[in-house]
């Protein structure tokens, strides 16, 4: 329980400490703004800096009562550690970042789909000969319809497939292959 507490008191002071020097900051910052001095905005920087190096050292002083507290149990350590380099404050954005997220998202799989559209010709083009004998042959016959195709062929043509993926598979391969029970059903 103990553990518990003494934390929390360090965050709180933290927390006392940032706003008594943030409510500081402002009302020096409200003086400048009314006056237009330029000793009240000399005071209101001065505050700043002050109000900044006071939320910093209050930090680092948490910091270094909680490592201080934790020595000798690993696992104490180890939980402090992972909190403090791992944790990851939320991230907003702005409607001009969304913005240039979406033309990024969009310029990335736009050059995706030119990057396989381009694979996909030069393969044509290195087995033209192919192809273009493969093109007459087809001119030359009529489709009557589909054949039939049962459950066991499907899967058999499934399992068969190559485990390895490729850039111009919608579907992961592994992905595909551990579905086919529920695709045939």
């Amino acid at each position: 329980m103990e553990k518990d507490e003494t934390p929390r008191k360090e965050r709180l002071s933290v927390a006392v400490i940032a706003r008594a020097a943030k409510q500081f900051r402002r009302r020096l910052e409200w003086s400048y703004k009314r006056t237009g001095k330029a000793s009240n905005k000399v005071a209101y920087k001065a505050a700043v800096e002050a109000a900044h190096f006071s939320i910093m050292k209050s930090c680092a002083d948490a910091i270094s009562g909680e490592v201080d507290k934790a020595k000798g149990d690993q696992r104490a350590i180890w939980r402090m550690s992972n909190r403090l380099l791992h944790s990851k404050p939320s991230t907003y954005y702005n409607d001009d970042d969304c913005n240039r997220l979406v033309i990024q998202f969009s310029q990335f799989f736009s050059d995706k789909l030119t990057r396989i559209s381009d694979t996909i010709a030069s393969t044509l083009t290195s087995t033209s000969s192919v192809v273009a004998q493969v093109v007459r042959s087809r001119r030359t016959l009529s489709f009557t319809g589909f054949t039939a195709v049962t459950a066991a062929d499907v899967q058999r043509v499934i399992l068969s497939i190559p485990a390895k993926s490729s850039p111009l598979n919608i579907v992961p391969t592994s992905l595909l292959k551990s579905c086919s029970d529920c695709l045939l059903s």
